[in-house]
């Protein structure tokens, strides 16, 4: 009896054993080994799963991914399972890393913004950086104690709007097309004005008038550089762009604007006060 309870208990062994080896996956750094909505929704995972709530990734036998997806369904939470071969992996990790990468250069801009909290407080600044519970902005006098500018951190769900300002190449348009219509206008002044001084144009009152002639080209082409420089600044200039905080993933519509903070802990480097 005791050998057939042996032979039982090493078959049940053989099953369990290798449910027992698989082990929790960092699917990417920042993100460990449990995808949550919000970083699925910014990464754009598993577009297909209604109601997707998270997932969790482990490695099973060093050569299956098996990923377990939780979502909602009739007030419950239910469990779907994927496994597939380790290279699966791989394509996740690229993926991410790619929108990551992407995301990293963002870190360089410092968009203005304007927003209202809840409170009807208005504060303007630079816009830092954002996640899922925070935005982190360069602004300056927003608090008694502090004078000049310091670094805030204010929760999303205190925000009521918050407008990201455009830029207008408008200005720099009409300078630089003056300034290309001014250096064409002087060379063709000074062709004219060579070409006719090589003529045989002998009286004052000629000279006189064709020099009006190559003042009036000069001027018509520092002009038409005028026109056409504010023409193409205001082409390229971008509009206000204006986000309404009414749900939790309406910060995502700050992704292309501003460095999402997907790993927390290089909020360490720098200290941010509180606004509410």
């Amino acid at each position: 009896m005791t050998k057939y309870i042996l032979i039982i208990q090493f078959i049940l062994a053989g099953v369990i054993i290798p449910q027992q080896a698989d082990s929790l996956i960092q699917v990417y750094p920042g993100i460990g080994d449990t995808l949550n909505l919000f970083n699925r929704t910014y990464i754009g995972l598993f577009p297909e799963v209604k109601n997707f709530d998270y997932a969790v990734f482990y490695i099973s036998n060093k050569d299956s991914l098996v990923t377990k997806i939780y979502y909602s369904a009739n007030d419950t939470t239910k469990e779907t399972v994927r496994v597939q071969n380790i290279l699966s992996y791989d394509s996740i990790y690229t993926i991410i890393r790619a929108i990551n990468s992407i995301n990293y250069e963002l870190r360089k801009l410092r968009n203005n913004i304007y927003f209202e909290t809840k409170e009807g407080n208005w504060i303007e600044g630079q816009l830092e950086m954002f996640d899922e519970k925070y935005i982190y902005v360069l602004s300056a006098n927003v608090r008694a104690d502090h004078v000049g500018q310091m670094r805030y951190r204010i929760p999303v769900s205190s925000i009521n709007w918050l407008t990201i300002e455009g830029e207008s190449y408008t200005l720099m348009g009409m300078l630089t097309g003056s300034a290309a219509g001014g250096i064409i206008g002087a060379i063709a002044y000074s062709l004219i004005r060579k070409k006719q001084d090589g003529s045989s144009l002998k009286s004052c009152t000629a000279d006189a008038d064709n020099a009006a002639t190559a003042l009036a080209v000069c001027a018509g082409i520092t002009l038409g550089g005028f026109l056409i420089g504010t023409i193409i600044g205001s082409s390229q200039s971008t509009d206000d762009n204006v986000i309404y905080f009414e749900t939790d993933m309406d910060v995502l519509k700050l992704s292309g604007y501003s460095y999402y903070v997907l790993d927390k802990e290089m909020l360490n480097e720098r200290k941010y006060f509180d606004i509410y």
